[in-house]
C-alpha cells in the first residue's frame, strides 16, 4: 500500500463544463464547471475509487503510460496526470460512523429511553474501556491497549522508561477506569431496579 498515486485523467471540456475520467480506474467519474474545480474533485473521486480497493482488497493496476493515451484523445479533450495523496482520505474514512444493530431486554432499553441514554455514546464508551483505549482531549495519538500478557504501566504498553509509570502517566488511565465504575455501578442499579419491577409483575 502506497501513500501516493498519479494517474493520467481524461479530461473533456464542453460547454456544459468539465468531465473528467481516469482510464485505469474503470468507473471513476466526476465533473466540475471549470478546469480547477474538476481538477479538485477529480482527486477527491480518485481517492475515494483508489480507497475503496485498497480495503475490498482489490489489485490497483499501475498506471498507463501517456504517451498510450495521448493517440486516444478527440477534439476538447486534455491528458492532465493526477496525483492523489492518501493519508487524509484514509484518516477521514476510519473516524467515518457505521451502523450497528444489537439486541437489549426491553426493561433495560425501556429504562434507557426515560434516563434519555445516548445508546451510541454508551455503547462507543463501553468498548473503549473494555479494550483500554483513551482517547486524548486534544491533539495527539489515541492510546492503544496494551498486547496480551502486558501492563498498562510496561514500556511495551508504550509508556517508556524502565517499567514503572509515573504518576502522570498513570492519571489518566485511573480517572478512565473510575468513570468505568460509576458507569458500571449505574447498569448494575438499572439492572437489579428492572429484575425488582420484573418480580413485583411476576
Amino acid at each position: 500500500m502506497t501513500d501516493r498515486y498519479v494517474y493520467p485523467a481524461i479530461f473533456t471540456t464542453d460547454k456544459d463544463g468539465v468531465a473528467v475520467e481516469f482510464p485505469d480506474l474503470p468507473g471513476c467519474y466526476t465533473c466540475g464547471r471549470e478546469f480547477f474545480e474538476a481538477l479538485d474533485l477529480a482527486k477527491e473521486a480518485a481517492a475515494l475509487h483508489l480507497y475503496g480497493m485498497e480495503s475490498d482488497g482489490e489489485a490497483i493496476s499501475p498506471p498507463t503510460a501517456p504517451s498510450d493515451l495521448q493517440t486516444q484523445l478527440i477534439p476538447g479533450q486534455s491528458l492532465v496526470a493526477v496525483e492523489i495523496w492518501m493519508p487524509p482520505i484514509r484518516a477521514e474514512m476510519s473516524q467515518r460512523a457505521v451502523k450497528k444493530t444489537l439486541t437489549i431486554p426491553k426493561w433495560l432499553n425501556d429504562m434507557a429511553e426515560q434516563h434519555q441514554i445516548n445508546f451510541s455514546h454508551v455503547l462507543q464508551e463501553a468498548l473503549k474501556a473494555h479494550m483500554g483505549i483513551i482517547e486524548p482531549r486534544s491533539g495527539g495519538h489515541v492510546a492503544q491497549p496494551p498486547a496480551a500478557g502486558e501492563s498498562a504501566t510496561s514500556p511495551a504498553a508504550g509508556q517508556g522508561g524502565e517499567g514503572e509509570a509515573t504518576a502522570e502517566e498513570r492519571a489518566p488511565y485511573r480517572a478512565f477506569s473510575k468513570a468505568g465504575r460509576r458507569k458500571s455501578r449505574t447498569i448494575q442499579g438499572m439492572s437489579d431496579q428492572g429484575a425488582r419491577q420484573t418480580k413485583g409483575d411476576a
